[in-house]
């Protein structure tokens, strides 16, 4: 017989939560839920939620130039790594700013001491390294002096 092993994982507002549905030939499903023991369920529901989600910034924050503020996601255990970017034109062009582990979704960003940096319109993207389909954005922020 075979066997299939599927996994579907969505970020909410309380976490990340995983759903991973074996398949035994055309026999019963079980259901782990987050690493729990085997639950009888349905047959496969489908993909929940993304696979990245920004945390902070949320957008209307101000930001100063010369200071560090951190940055926050929740990632699916699939991604492993981020490219984290900047845009100081609500996302018309976007600024490497650096990567960092997707977990525990955090990094910390020194914000340069320039007047290039001033504006009303900026966002962060937060993009999986191995699957750029995988990203999130913030809402708009703006970095003052």
């Amino acid at each position: 017989m075979k066997t299939t092993k599927t996994t579907w994982c969505a970020v909410l507002t309380i976490g990340l939560a995983c759903v991973t549905i074996l398949t035994v030939g055309c026999g019963p499903v079980n259901v782990i839920v987050g690493g729990g023991g085997p639950v009888a369920g349905p047959s496969p529901m489908p993909p929940a939620g993304p696979a990245l989600r920004m945390f902070h910034p949320v957008g209307g924050q101000t930001w100063h130039l010369g200071h560090n503020y951190t940055i926050n996601w929740g990632a699916a255990p699939f991604v492993h790594r981020v490219r984290v970017y900047l845009s100081r034109n609500n996302g018309a062009s976007w600024q490497y700013i650096g990567w960092a582990h997707a977990h525990p979704g955090t990094k910390v960003w020194h914000v340069p001491n320039m007047a290039a940096y001033l504006t009303h319109h900026a966002r962060i993207r937060i993009v999986d390294m191995n699957n750029p389909a995988n990203h999130s954005t913030s809402h708009m922020f703006r970095i003052v002096p």
